[in-house]
């Protein structure tokens, strides 16, 4: 299936954050939000609501991530992995080689620009999925350049791809609690946030909802200290 081209500007995270519909939970968490007429509970991953610092968020989840290792350390989940700095495919490649971890999205991006991109990741081939990805962008800006429909984003964009400038930020992995646990040591991680919440676990039980987990991360430049 052809990769779709993801421009990421920030008011798409709005528009996906108050979906029709939606309205906050009575956890008064802002990143959980009920939609009655999908019958989901969604959990957006990856950043702190407006109300939360970084540095309270990171914690938050860090704490959960430990619980849910210490209780079920083989059990194999979902997490999503920041970086605290853009890695080049070569670095994201050995990270990936070093952890016995399942990659199944890769988020890249011209450091310091708006926007950015979302890939498919196949058997951990993460070179694959990068140069199908830019190979797409390619073809796309420079469709919207020749017919005088760029906006500047794209054309800085065009450029930085031309120049290798694109890199990679985020994966979304699936690995063993222990093991996902033990990334948060890694160099370059500033977060591993699971794909659990156990008051949307919860309340999607009672009322019989599924829970989707919708990661949104945040990038280098927004996490520095």
């Amino acid at each position: 299936m052809k990769i779709k081209i993801a421009i990421l500007l920030v008011a798409l995270f709005t528009v996906i954050a108050y979906v029709t519909g939606a309205m906050a939970l009575e956890s008064k968490d802002q990143s959980l939000k009920i939609d009655n007429g999908e019958g989901e509970l969604k959990v957006f991953v990856g950043q702190p609501s407006d109300k939360e610092s970084m540095d309270l968020y990171k914690n938050k989840r860090i704490d959960v991530l430990k619980n849910q290792s210490s209780a079920e350390g083989s059990k194999i989940m979902e997490a999503l992995v920041v970086y605290d700095k853009y890695l080049t495919l070569k670095e994201a490649s050995t990270f990936v080689a070093k952890n016995d971890i399942n990659v199944k999205n890769m988020w890249i991006a011209e450091p310091g620009v708006q926007g950015g991109g979302i890939t498919r990741v196949n058997n951990n081939d993460l070179s694959s999925a990068y140069s199908t990805w830019i190979n797409e962008f390619l073809d796309y800006s420079e469709q919207k350049i020749a017919e005088d429909k760029a906006n500047d984003i794209t054309k800085s964009h065009y450029k930085a791809v031309q120049e290798g400038d694109f890199k990679i930020y985020a994966l979304l992995v699936s690995a063993p609690l222990d093991l996902l646990e033990n990334l948060t040591n890694e160099s370059n991680v500033w977060l591993v946030d699971l794909h659990y919440h156990s008051d949307a676990e919860k309340l999607a039980s009672q009322k019989g909802y599924k829970v989707k987990y919708i990661d949104v991360p945040e990038k280098p430049n927004q996490v520095e200290n």
